[in-house]
């Protein structure tokens, strides 16, 4: 495949939902817990705040470091667009996940990493398609 491939990444719904419903399922768990009231009532806040940020980051495309841009330059190179328009020349690195309906890169930009979790309803079908072929192929 030759060419540049851009992807305006939009909030996924598919996310989103997952990350609510996990964040769920974590503060029933901290409910039931055999720990301590005291040991609770400090998780909490730290559950809810990290829930918080997952959903904004990942699911809404929301917040500095959220992703809201990914492009495959040629030849190996990627360039990132954060949640503040900053453009970062980015590297894969190894790992990652490519399934049908979603995907799962990670990358450093600098001395930061950030991960791609792309689900079908954030980006066009056939821009996913190319991006799938692209992480099949390196």
């Amino acid at each position: 495949m030759s060419g540049a491939l851009l992807l305006p990444l939009r909030p996924s719904r598919w996310l989103t939902g997952g990350a609510l419903l996990l964040s769920l399922l974590l503060f029933l768990a901290l409910f039931v817990a055999q720990l301590p009231l005291s040991v609770r009532l400090l998780l909490l806040p730290v559950a809810a705040a990290a829930s918080l940020h997952w959903v904004v980051s990942h699911g809404l495309r929301r917040g500095p470091f959220a992703l809201t841009a990914v492009e495959w330059l040629g030849e190996g190179r990627w360039r990132l667009t954060d949640g503040r328009g900053k453009r970062l020349a980015a590297r894969r690195l190894a790992g990652g996940v490519v399934h049908h309906r979603w995907v799962a890169v990670p990358f450093a930009a600098g001395r930061r990493r950030y991960s791609l979790l792309l689900t079908a309803d954030a980006v066009e079908a056939e821009a996913l398609r190319r991006l799938r072929v692209r992480l099949l192929a390196e």
